[in-house]
């Protein structure tokens, strides 16, 4: 059975980041599916965990993913969805954001591009 889509990984932050992220993108015909894996790598739990994806080109972000807490050694997958509104180039890059144990100061990791 063939599927309707294509199908690629691609490594978002580092092994020795906190937070070990990857993305599943899933491109049918003029939309993708972001299936991005959260893991995290620390031995406690990492509350308010944000992915802010930026854009260039002719994509669009239609649906953010959703902020989550991993416990230690957790790992969650958070979709979002994007629109391309012609055949040309683009790239979809960002930052994870979550909170310090002291709850002072927000840490960010910058993704690789997609």
């Amino acid at each position: 059975m063939k599927n309707n889509f294509e199908q690629k990984i691609y490594q978002l932050t580092g092994y020795s980041d906190p937070i070990y992220a990857e993305a599943i993108a899933e491109v049918h015909h003029y939309d993708i599916l972001l299936k991005i894996v959260l893991m995290n790598r620390t031995q406690k739990t990492i509350q308010n965990i944000s992915c802010e994806l930026v854009t260039q080109g002719n994509l669009k972000v239609v649906e953010k993913p959703v902020n989550v807490t991993l416990r230690a050694g957790e790992s969650r997958i958070v979709k979002s969805s994007l629109k391309v509104s012609s055949t040309d180039n683009g790239a979809i890059y960002g930052y994870l954001t979550f909170e310090s144990a002291s709850g002072n100061l927000p840490h960010v990791i910058n993704i690789n591009e997609i």
